[in-house]
């Protein structure tokens, strides 16, 4: 579905202060559009209920909505053009020892080929 399109339904997002938000924002910025969603919320779990009741469209990380979408609750829409895949990074401080936990992440978020 074009992004033009999309815009026009009713949107349930994130709030404006959120990373992801303004990274929405920025790709549909992008695209010479602004999305005014007719509800903001603070929260990715509320998103997808309120999506699965009705209220809107949601724009949520696949992750999130992963129980939702395999029972049927909901289906994801394919935006035309499709928005390009957020990176991470991750930084240390030099000469600092990690911790048992921060290794732990740091090994988990390197082997998971869906991070």
């Amino acid at each position: 579905m074009p992004l033009e399109v999309l815009s026009r339904e009713p949107l349930v997002l994130l709030e404006q202060a959120s990373n992801s938000r303004k990274y929405l924002d920025a790709f549909a910025a992008q695209q010479g559009l602004t999305l005014h969603p007719a509800i903001e919320l603070g929260a990715h779990s509320l998103l997808v209920q309120f999506a699965r009741i009705g209220l809107g469209i949601a724009c949520v990380t696949s992750e999130f909505a992963k129980d939702a979408l395999a029972s049927g609750d909901l289906f994801e829409i394919e935006l035309e053009p499709a928005m390009p895949p957020r990176a991470i990074g991750l930084i240390s401080l030099d000469g600092v020892p990690l911790s048992a936990a921060a290794m732990r992440f740091i090994q988990i978020v390197l082997e998971d080929d869906e991070l």
